[in-house]
C-alpha cells in the first residue's frame, strides 16, 4: 500500500473529530436496505415508481373507483299511467317500484307525472313492463307474491257489502291477514246505499297471491254468512 492510500484508510485524528450536537438523524440505526425498502414503500403508496397497469389495478380496487355501466346492452320503455292509478302503480313509499326493480334486475325506473320510463337490459325491461302493466289492469303484480297463485270466489252482490265490511274495514283485514289481493268488479260493488239486489248473479271475485294465502282467503270469505 502506498503512503497515499495508507493516510486516506486511517482514521482522523482525534481534535479533528466534531462531535454532533444537534438533533439525531431520524434514521440512525437502520440499515440502509432499510431506509432503502421504508421509502420505497412511501413512494408506492402515492402510486410513484409503480408500472402503469399496477397503478391501474390499485387506481380500480379503490372505494373511490367508479363502478362502470356497460350502457351498450341497456334497453329502454315508457308507460303512460292513468292519472288515478299512479298511487297505485308506485305504491306506498315506491314499494311497488322498488319491488319491480329488485325482481327484474332494471336499472332504473324513473317517473315524470303520468310516464314511468325504465332503464335496463331489455328482458329485464320487457319484464318491468308487464309488471306495471298488471299494476294498472289489476291492481297487483304477481312479482310481488312467492309462488305466485290465483283463485276466486263466487260471491252473489247482495253479499258483497258483508265481505268488503263497513269502509272496506273486513276485505283489507283478509287482504293483511291473508296476505293476498283481492280484486271485485267495479260494477258489481253497486253505489253506496244502493238496495240489494236478490235475483242478480254472482259475481266473480278474483284472489291473488300465494298459494296458501289464496286457499286461506277462500275460507275466510266462504266462512262470512251470506
Amino acid at each position: 500500500m502506498g503512503e497515499a492510500a495508507r493516510l486516506a484508510a486511517a482514521p482522523p485524528p482525534q481534535h479533528l473529530i466534531v462531535e454532533q450536537t444537534g438533533p439525531k438523524p431520524k434514521n440512525k440505526g437502520r440499515k440502509p436496505e432499510e431506509i432503502t425498502a421504508a421509502a420505497l414503500l412511501a413512494a408506492q403508496s402515492l402510486g410513484c415508481g409503480q408500472p402503469a397497469a399496477a397503478a391501474a389495478s390499485a387506481s380500480a380496487t379503490r372505494p373511490e373507483a367508479a363502478e362502470k355501466v356497460d350502457i351498450s346492452n341497456l334497453s329502454s320503455a315508457e308507460i303512460t299511467v292513468p292519472e288515478a292509478k299512479i298511487g297505485r302503480v308506485i305504491g306506498p313509499g315506491g314499494k311497488n317500484l322498488r319491488t319491480i326493480t329488485e325482481k327484474t334486475g332494471v336499472t332504473r325506473i324513473d317517473t315524470s307525472g303520468g310516464v314511468f320510463s325504465i332503464t335496463g337490459p331489455p328482458d329485464a325491461v320487457v319484464a318491468a313492463e308487464a309488471a306495471l302493466n298488471e299494476l294498472i289492469n289489476r291492481g297487483f303484480t304477481s312479482l310481488a307474491f312467492e309462488g305466485f297463485q290465483e283463485g276466486f270466489v263466487m260471491v252473489h252482490p247482495s253479499a258483497l257489502p258483508d265481505v268488503i265490511g263497513k269502509m272496506g274495514g273486513i276485505i283489507q283485514a283478509i287482504k293483511k291477514g291473508c296476505g293476498v289481493e283481492i280484486d271485485i268488479p267495479q260494477e258489481a260493488k253497486g253505489a253506496p246505499g244502493a238496495p240489494r239486489q236478490p235475483n242478480a248473479k254472482p259475481v266473480k271475485v278474483t284472489l291473488a297471491g300465494s298459494a296458501e294465502g289464496v286457499e286461506e282467503a277462500k275460507e275466510v270469505i266462504n266462512s262470512i254468512p251470506m
